[in-house]
């Protein structure tokens, strides 16, 4: 007769992270033109859906603020409801494009060295 151990139980991951809110990184939107299109002002932030970046999701779970995008109204609607809403790749370079502003606009800085990410500061 072969003896079996069984495994202990898994424990289940938390995926809730400490929540991210910068006033900083959502004013930098203010007076400027929409990453994508690069004609409209930009009406918000969008923020990048939460599934897709490994939170849980859900109704009032939003990603943090340094994972949002400069968006016109209509680039934002389709980000949320139109052909990019399955887009990972859109979704991406409108969130790099938007944090590379935000190195311009002086909200977000890096000291010392490039690869030392302990020198990384956020300035909001």
């Amino acid at each position: 007769m072969k003896c079996t151990v069984p495994s202990p139980p898994m424990a289940e991951p938390n995926f809730k992270r400490p929540h991210f809110n910068s006033l900083a990184m959502r004013a930098g939107a203010r007076d400027t033109i929409c990453v994508l299109c690069r004609r409209a002002p930009t009406h918000s932030c969008a923020h990048l859906p939460t599934k897709q970046i490994g939170f849980m999701g859900g109704v009032a779970d939003k990603c943090p603020d340094w994972l949002i995008a400069d968006l016109c109204q209509t680039c934002h609607i389709e980000m949320d409801h139109g052909k990019w809403r399955n887009d990972i790749e859109i979704r991406w370079k409108a969130h790099a494009l938007t944090i590379q502003r935000r190195f311009d606009q002086d909200i977000l800085r890096v000291y010392g060295e490039a690869h030392d990410w302990e020198q990384w500061e956020f300035n909001g």
